[in-house]
């Protein structure tokens, strides 16, 4: 059975977590720091969020550990502006999906190329 994935709304501590995971200690990754990243999360301490616009934001965990993550937020005052009615998304980091093995009774795996249709 494939491990099912949790998904939290405002878990700000997991979602700084997710790059360590995502890209481990031996990238050139370099994450936000987590004070300013909690601050941009936080409704009261951004002003985009406080006066123009809304957000929520949302992490993925396999096995309780933070998988991925992705922030959606409306500026209303931009969409006021422009007659738009957009959101935007940020912050998108996800780990690769596991694929499941193959089973040995699946035979052997094709070599490529063609093939002839008698055999």
């Amino acid at each position: 059975m494939p491990p099912v994935l949790e998904i939290r709304e405002n878990d700000a501590a997991a979602f700084c977590a997710v790059p360590a995971h995502a890209y481990g200690r031996d990238s050139a990754y370099v994450a936000p720091l987590d004070l300013d990243l909690k601050r941009y999360l936080d409704e009261r301490a951004n002003p985009l969020f406080r006066l123009y616009g809304s957000r929520r934001f949302f992490v993925a965990l396999r096995d309780r550990v933070p998988v991925g993550r992705i922030v959606a937020h409306v500026h209303r005052a931009s969409n006021a502006r422009h007659g738009w009615k957009r959101a935007f998304f940020a912050f998108s980091t996800a780990l690769p999906t596991r694929r499941p093995r193959r089973s040995c009774s699946a035979g052997p795996r094709p070599s490529g190329g063609a093939r002839d249709a008698t055999s």
